[in-house]
């Protein structure tokens, strides 16, 4: 690379920060005084808002109802709805002014679409009046080529086996024309310990803040507890006729989400078994005393 080019890209860098910090504050501005837009130094997009009437323990239970990417995080904060993504793109080609101006419109016309879509979902997260725009057998081929053998349930579902040392599972991809959603069963149990329970949930909680698109659901029903890994795309304008940039943004979307469950069954759904084992009650006692001395945020940052 020449010293030239090099300069190049540094301007062509600092010019579009600029003008992206500037759009980013325009949809702050848009979603209300207390929402949040921002981007990170790995080019996730996160939109925050406050959730308000939502208790700390009944956060990680409304997420299976909800459709779309919205979750609830619990933090320093307070309990918060977040929305994450990622778009794909050339940096150094766009720095370089390299995008032609069919492409430069399609990348405006793509976030503008997510963006507004995302401020419909942070302001009614349970909305059931959404729809999928991919067509199944479209996600079917982006999850062979990441290397998953994928096979067709009885309801229509793609179903496609997950397995660690100490975690053997399957993911159920629903993607029928009201529902997108990746979802990965971490375990279910009956008459739990409450020690047990409480550092169980403790680590999903954790687990819901620090990874990107995945969304943790624990679940109550007597003395039954199920809990899940989702990333649920329904609603999200990825595609879109004569816009080509909406299909490498929802497949870029979709290996995001594959990886993040693929981490949370390693990490996660082996941990959950560990705790849920009656003989390691002391360990699930040691964790309840040190979450109550240190908090999980004031810790690392996200995994994803």
């Amino acid at each position: 690379m020449t010293p030239n080019t090099l300069q190049q890209l540094t301007d062509g860098h600092a010019k579009r920060g600029r003008a992206l910090r500037r759009a980013l504050a325009a949809h702050a501005s848009r979603l209300g005084r207390k929402a949040e837009v921002h981007q990170d130094r790995q080019g996730w997009i996160t939109l925050e808002a406050p959730a308000n009437g939502v208790a700390a323990h009944e956060a990680l239970g409304l997420h299976d109802a909800w459709l779309g990417p919205t979750k609830l995080v619990c933090g320093p904060r307070g309990i918060r709805q977040r929305i994450e993504f990622a778009l794909p793109r050339d940096e150094s080609a766009d720095a370089l002014g390299l995008l032609d101006q069919s492409e430069a419109r399609q990348e405006k016309s793509l976030r503008r679409a997510v963006f507004r879509q995302a401020s419909e979902m942070l302001a009614h997260p349970a909305d059931r009046n959404t729809h999928n725009l991919i067509a199944a057998p479209t996600i079917r081929a982006w999850v062979q080529a990441e290397g998953h053998a994928v096979a067709t349930d009885e309801a229509g579902n793609l179903r496609l086996g997950i397995a660690y040392a100490g975690f053997d599972g399957q993911m159920r991809i629903e993607c029928g024309p009201q529902r997108l959603r990746m979802a990965l069963a971490l375990g279910a149990w009956t008459h739990l310990a409450p020690a047990i329970e409480s550092a169980m949930l403790e680590l999903a909680t954790e687990a819901n803040a620090r990874t990107r698109l995945v969304r943790t659901v624990w679940l109550e029903g007597g003395p039954r507890r199920r809990c899940e890994a989702q990333v649920d795309l329904t609603g999200v304008p990825w595609v879109a006729d004569e816009q080509s940039c909406f299909e490498p943004a929802a497949r870029h979307m979709i290996q995001m989400g594959l990886a993040g469950l693929a981490l949370t069954a390693q990490r996660l759904g082996r941990e959950l078994a560990v705790l849920a084992d009656p003989a390691n009650r002391d360990l699930a006692e040691a964790l309840n005393e040190l979450a109550a001395r240190t908090p999980w945020w004031e810790s690392h940052e996200l995994c994803i």
